[in-house]
């Protein structure tokens, strides 16, 4: 937060850069009123980051606090004849980050310390962990604009390109208890001794819609990480390796089940997302090892809207040595009020369907009656129910619906 004569300027945002769109944002406050309001999108870094552009180097200390305290209990089936463990447990994380602005790029080192108290340990102790992390975030952005370039027919109408590059360094470098002596409860009782190198590239494209309104039409991302301690990082599956301050990559066994080969990188992750405000989109995304140069994982996806009330979507979900699936569904309102859809899904690994579903609407403005056919192979079931859709509670209710929506990937009623 800063001054300019009687009025105060709060930075805001972004939350992350690969936030679809990120933006930066400063709002003029004068008492309780906000009396005017600057918006810079394609912003890449952080606002405690934008802040220190305009201070000095003691005024760019930030100091930032959360604590939990908790009761944990972890119940086993009754045939095993285990007693129900349980255990308070307190957590409070401090960082202090120090971001500075070179112009060009910006660099914003933190420090980080995370104290622990577990009422009972493994052997029925209580315990205080102590946890310290340190690192950087390093993020650039280049930009150009093209008005030239025009594609009516995609709703290209100039080009905006944005390209963000972003480096980090994470180490918990000490630890008083590992996690072997704490029982796993949640992932932070499994967090210990860890070190990573990230690097990601996003490449973003802009344009504008027949309003004038800019909105992005393509973007390309790479991210791959690298673990100095390979031997102690990477031959087993590491909680530390994407819980907060770490970044999202998390490593990988050759296959489901199997063990975890010592490697200096991670794989490879790619995503290519086309939107254009037309008749489609297409998205692309995947995992490339480069320690076995295979491709590990891929998924492709293709949705399509023809006309005004059908929307459809094809899509191939690939894992290696486990499932090679094609999916298709499709949402058609034949008139205001009613509407059908139907999905199934495919795997040409196992040579079987693995679910079909068909439904059936009645729109009732503030809500809406579904007849819904389940058809689950894997479990050998057969389901057909009625449902009631709350729309009068907005999203919320709408996620009750089970026809099926191209833009949400979940396809088991269980994780609505």
């Amino acid at each position: 937060m800063g001054r300019q004569g009687d009025r105060f300027i709060v930075p805001v945002g972004p939350q992350h850069p690969a936030l679809k769109e990120p933006g930066h944002f400063e709002f003029a406050v004068d008492g309780e009123v906000v009396t005017g309001a600057t918006v810079r999108l394609g912003y890449v870094h952080r606002g405690i980051e934008r802040a220190c552009e305009q201070q000095s180097y003691t005024q760019n200390l930030y100091l930032t606090e959360r604590v939990d305290i908790v009761n944990l209990k972890r119940r086993f089936e009754d045939s095993l004849g285990l007693p129900t463990e349980e255990t308070w447990r307190a957590d409070v994380v401090t960082r202090l980050n120090a971001p500075f602005d070179f112009r060009y790029f910006q660099v914003a080192p933190y420090i980080q310390y995370r104290l622990t108290w577990y009422e009972q340990d493994l052997v029925g102790d209580s315990r205080a962990r102590s946890l310290w992390t340190t690192g950087t975030r390093v993020t650039t952005q280049i930009h150009g604009t093209h008005p030239e370039v025009a594609w009516e027919r995609a709703g290209v109408r100039g080009l905006r390109h944005v390209v963000e590059v972003e480096a980090r360094y994470g180490n918990n470098f000490f630890t008083s208890v590992p996690p072997s002596d704490l029982f796993p409860y949640e992932p932070v009782d499994e967090l210990g001794r860890f070190e990573e190198v990230a690097f990601e590239v996003r490449q973003r494209f802009l344009t504008k819609d027949a309003g004038n309104k800019p909105f992005e039409f393509l973007s390309v991302m790479l991210g791959i990480e690298y673990y100095p301690d390979s031997l102690r990082d990477t031959t087993s599956s590491r909680t530390s390796n994407y819980e907060p301050p770490f970044n999202w990559i998390p490593i990988t066994s050759t296959a489901p089940g199997s063990l975890f080969p010592r490697r200096q990188w991670s794989n490879l992750y790619y995503e290519i997302n086309f939107s254009p405000r037309s008749l489609f989109s297409l998205s692309l995304s995947g995992q490339y090892n480069p320690e076995s140069h295979a491709e590990e994982y891929r998924e492709v996806s293709a949705s399509f809207t023809p006309f005004e009330g059908f929307s459809g979507l094809v899509s191939q979900t690939r894992v290696k040595g486990v499932t090679d699936a094609l999916t298709l569904g499709f949402t058609w309102a034949l008139t205001p009020k009613w509407s059908v859809s139907v999905y199934g899904q495919y795997d040409f690994e196992a040579g079987h369907y693995l679910r079909q579903e068909m439904v059936v609407s009645r729109d009732f403005h503030d809500f809406a009656i579904e007849a819904v056919y389940e058809r689950e192979f894997t479990r050998d079931e057969d389901r057909f129910l009625v449902a009631f859709v709350p729309k009068f509670l907005g999203k919320t209710g709408l996620r009750r619906s089970h026809l099926y929506r191209p833009d949400v990937r979940y396809r088991n009623s269980a994780e609505r």
